[in-house]
């Protein structure tokens, strides 16, 4: 479990709320939120890829199964866009 308490958190529309596997040493959505009231979302149109393996630790490494729910979701109509610099400015 998080050793940190946090929440309850509303995921804004267009944004995504990512978590580590790593619980208590993982700087993902729940270690910055608690910088600012908005930060701590990933904007959607800010993914490029998605998981196809776990790597570590080695004794769990895999292939990701994808559920057959997403065969729906077309793909992407041109390669991954180069991001530009964040828009809004969260302490990091």
């Amino acid at each position: 479990p998080c050793e940190t308490a946090f929440g309850p958190v509303t995921v804004p529309a267009g944004d995504l709320w990512v978590m580590g596997d790593n619980r208590g040493d993982s700087s993902d959505s729940r270690f910055h939120v608690s910088e600012a009231p908005d930060c701590g979302f990933v904007p959607v149109s800010d993914v490029v890829g998605k998981v196809f393996a776990v790597v570590w630790p080695l004794g769990h490494m895999k292939l990701v199964h994808r559920p057959s729910v997403f065969d729906k979701v077309p793909a992407p109509a041109s390669a991954a866009p180069v991001l530009p610099a964040a828009a809004k400015s969260c302490p990091s």
